[in-house]
């Protein structure tokens, strides 16, 4: 049990790891047709003010607590998991672009509710890039870096008053990496 939770927990957040959300989500997108799922990359935004200001164990318990709020609105089939530091990430059932992006706004007002921090309130924003997953055959790691590309290139004007800004992997990433893997 104890190399168990080792190897598939993450210490923070009592949630899956990335090892273990790698081979989780990984086995349910082999499973599924194309399109069928939405690999996420959601970072939170100046995280380490939260750190700073409030001192690492509150910022591991509002980590902790970001992992429960988000995974308490997953399905069953869905998976999240911090992968490092502030970011998490997520594959959850595709749709339509906005549907998607609704969503994830959704998610970032859930954290947001009832988010305590000693009795100081403090608003987390987040940046969230979003592939859908149109080659299932692909390696979950090339899937997380499509994700990570779209999150990447947000602007830092690009949330709009909203908390979470969101921009989709798209075919002009696509050919933008594979000149970029052609050059090197």
């Amino acid at each position: 049990e104890r190399l168990r939770r080792l190897a598939f927990v993450d210490e923070v957040t009592k949630g899956r790891n990335r090892t273990s959300f790698e081979l989780d989500a990984g086995a349910a997108v082999k499973a599924a047709p194309a399109n069928a799922y939405a690999l996420v990359s959601l970072d939170i935004q100046k995280f380490k003010v939260v750190n700073d200001q409030f001192g690492i164990e509150s910022g591991n318990r509002v980590l902790a607590y970001v992992h429960d709020r988000i995974a308490s609105r997953l399905d069953e089939d869905e998976y999240v998991a911090r992968v490092s530091a502030d970011l998490f990430s997520l594959l959850v059932k595709a749709g339509p672009h906005d549907v998607l992006e609704e969503r994830l706004e959704d998610l970032a007002h859930a954290v947001n509710d009832d988010l305590d921090l000693g009795g100081r309130t403090y608003l987390l924003t987040m940046t969230a890039g979003v592939y859908v997953i149109d080659e299932p055959d692909l390696p979950m790691m090339q899937l997380q870096d499509r994700a990570n590309v779209a999150r990447k290139k947000i602007g830092r004007s690009a949330a709009g008053g909203r908390l979470c800004a969101c921009r989709f992997y798209s075919d002009e990433d696509r050919l933008r990496l594979a000149e970029e893997t052609e050059l090197e």
